[in-house]
């Protein structure tokens, strides 16, 4: 396996994966297999594709992109047979329901699914998403409301992986 060795505040730390990623299907700025030939170079031999949900308002993914990911990584897989290439969605956590923006039967197209909040996470329940989203930036600007939206905020999250089997959380700070 390959590792990258770090050093932060004296400490050694190895990085053998990066699975938190975004392409063009989203919003970053490189294709796949940009990621994948940016990750080899840096000695990682595991890296995942996770571009945002359905959900999210911006960036969000389509089925067709899904299934053009997936076709697209079966031949960097073959391409690149030393590294392991995996397909991740970054789900919005909202209100109500399984908690994201995406059904439980979406998580079959995907190799794992990790969660976080973001502001375009719009689509489903609209007003409801865009009210927290709001507050959620007025707080981080202003500090107000913020022991509500904290609860809020981790009720929300708590539904999310009460309810889905999710990797991990993404930034979990960033948002709220």
């Amino acid at each position: 396996m390959n590792t990258v060795e770090y050093k932060v505040n004296g400490k050694r730390y190895r990085m053998t994966s990066d699975l938190h990623t975004h392409t063009r299907y989203s919003h970053g700025k490189g294709s796949i297999e940009e990621n994948v030939r940016a990750a080899q170079d840096r000695g990682i031999g595991t890296i995942g594709i996770t571009d945002h949900g359905y959900g999210h308002i911006a960036f969000g993914l389509t089925r067709n992109k899904v299934k053009a990911m997936q076709q697209e990584i079966n031949t960097l897989r073959i391409r690149y047979p030393e590294m392991e290439i995996l397909l991740g969605v970054e789900a919005n956590v909202i209100p109500g329901g399984c908690g994201l923006d995406m059904e439980p039967e979406d998580f079959a197209d995907f190799d794992y699914v990790i969660a976080g909040f973001h502001f375009g996470a719009l689509k489903v329940d609209f007003l409801k998403n865009a009210g927290i989203a709001f507050r959620n930036m007025a707080r981080g600007r202003l500090g107000i409301g913020e022991k509500k939206l904290i609860r809020i905020n981790t009720e929300y999250m708590v539904n999310a992986i009460e309810k889905n089997r999710l990797k991990f959380i993404t930034h979990p700070w960033d948002k709220i």
